[in-house]
């Protein structure tokens, strides 16, 4: 009875053992296949640095470990690989070349799924990288203006980069190098400047091969530039202001309302205007608003007129739309008529009369000064020179060099006038004093006479608003 129990048993035993390795025998005779690779077949820009990734239907194991990895030329690139689960990984021993075409073979048996079904040939192809960085975006903009003197430039590029040779200019116009230091993360360059002055223009330059790509790929040559905010304000007065215009028939033509449309302009502004012309009197009897000559400023600017023109309400060309606030006139305007554009075979005497005049600009600093250079003829003969005293009495570093009030503005109303490109204005954040490229002392801006028209006349007022705006709370924030 035992021997009969126990060979049942062992039958059973034989059985059991027999129809379980059938049964797996016969489920698992399907060939494991390449269910994805990294990078895709026929990939291109594909970072020299990259590591093939080759997924599987079911997990595998080694094989033959007949993998091969090609250039184009057909050079064998050494490798090790790595069997995880069902993913394969290739990783060169050393990065790849670039702009070249490779080629991955899996040959027949060169792994197998987990019960010895061998892989069957795979090929695929792809080709590295040879495409510099570019640039995707900059802030600031090229050509920004207004831009913060605290700005942080930010280029951003259309993938990693890393450092070149390092060759990145920022320079001022004059060719001056600003210093900075630079930050690179991810695709993002950061560069951050020592110090940016106001009311500057700045040129950015980065050089080819300045910064690579992760694969080596260079970039190529680049430039933009941008203008830093000026600080200046351009609010007009918050209170009404009194200005009184010392001027001829020109300046009357630049008031009136269908004309220059200034008074109007000044109004809006919150300036209440005051005039002198033909015929107004200082003391009894003096006709000084005869007198408004470049020669005559002196016999104006003194202790013993100026007074009058202080407490001046007289007023023609225009009639004001806001109420008079009383008191006296804070801002003295004075302008010269158009005979006054032509100056001769010199400037030196115009200079030494401008000169003159700085000592009772300065003695009287709770009084704004607003020279405005003549408005010229249809045709000015001195038109060379013309523009040498308007750029003297303009630019910084020429009448106005070394004086330390803040109480003068000189407005260019004849180079305005001179051309339709020629301006002095408050412009993309700073002030804008030019004259066109084909400046030739003949203006557009004349109707038969040598008085300014009315299309010169709203431009002038346009771009003169806000300079005296500006003027007006540098002044009064002295």
């Amino acid at each position: 009875m035992k021997k009969q129990y126990i060979f049942f048993a062992a039958l059973i035993f034989v059985f059991l053992v027999v129809g379980t390795v059938s049964t797996v025998s016969a489920s698992d005779t399907v060939q494991p296949k390449v269910k994805s690779i990294n990078p895709t077949n026929n990939s291109v820009n594909v970072p020299t640095y990259h590591n093939l990734t080759i997924k599987f239907t079911e997990n595998v194991k080694a094989g033959n470990n007949y993998v091969t990895l090609k250039n184009s030329r057909g050079i064998a690139v050494p490798f090790t690989k790595k069997i995880s689960g069902n993913t394969l990984t290739i990783k060169p021993n050393s990065n790849l070349s670039r702009g070249v075409k490779y080629v991955l073979f899996l040959h027949t048996g060169s792994l197998k799924d987990l019960s010895g079904n061998n892989l069957v040939l795979f090929k695929s192809c792809f080709t590295t990288d040879n495409t510099g960085p570019k640039i995707k975006s900059i802030d600031p903009i090229i050509n920004a203006y207004n831009v913060n003197i605290n700005k942080t430039i930010c280029l951003k590029f259309t993938e990693a980069i890393k450092s070149g040779n390092n060759l990145i200019d920022l320079t001022k116009t004059n060719g001056s190098h600003v210093l900075f230091t630079k930050k690179i993360t991810g695709n993002a360059l950061f560069i951050i400047p020592q110090s940016l002055s106001s009311g500057t223009k700045y040129y950015l330059t980065l050089h080819t091969n300045s910064l690579k790509d992760l694969s080596g790929n260079g970039v190529s040559y680049y430039s933009s530039y941008f203008v830093t905010s000026s600080g200046l304000n351009t609010n007009h007065p918050l209170n009404t202001v009194k200005i009184t215009f010392i001027h001829h028939s020109s300046g009357g033509n630049w008031l009136s309302n269908g004309n220059g449309n200034l008074g109007a302009a000044l109004n809006r502004n919150n300036y209440y205007v005051t005039e002198t012309d033909y015929g107004w009197s200082a003391e009894d009897g003096d006709n000084l608003g005869d007198r408004t000559d470049t020669v005559n400023w002196p016999e104006w600017f003194n202790d013993r007129k100026m007074p009058y023109v202080y407490r001046n309400n007289y007023h023609s060309a225009y009639t004001n739309t806001i109420a008079n606030p009383g008191g006296e006139n804070e801002i003295i305007m004075f302008k010269s008529c158009f005979p006054n554009s032509e100056v001769g075979s010199s400037i030196d005497d115009e200079k030494a009369i401008y000169n003159s005049l700085k000592t009772y600009f300065a003695a009287h600093p709770n009084k704004l000064f607003v020279l405005i250079t003549p408005p010229g003829e249809t045709q000015v003969s001195s038109y060379k020179l013309t523009k040498d005293l308007c750029n003297w009495l303009v630019d910084k570093n020429g009448w106005l060099n070394g004086y330390t009030g803040k109480n003068v503005l000189v407005y260019d109303f004849y180079g305005v006038l001179s051309e339709t490109n020629s301006h002095h204005r408050y412009y993309n954040g700073v002030i804008q004093h030019v004259y066109a490229s084909d400046y030739d002392g003949l203006s557009p801006y004349h109707d038969g006479d040598d008085h300014p028209n009315a299309i010169g006349n709203q431009k002038a007022t346009n771009e003169f608003i806000t300079l005296l705006n500006i003027a007006y709370n540098r002044w009064k924030n002295n």
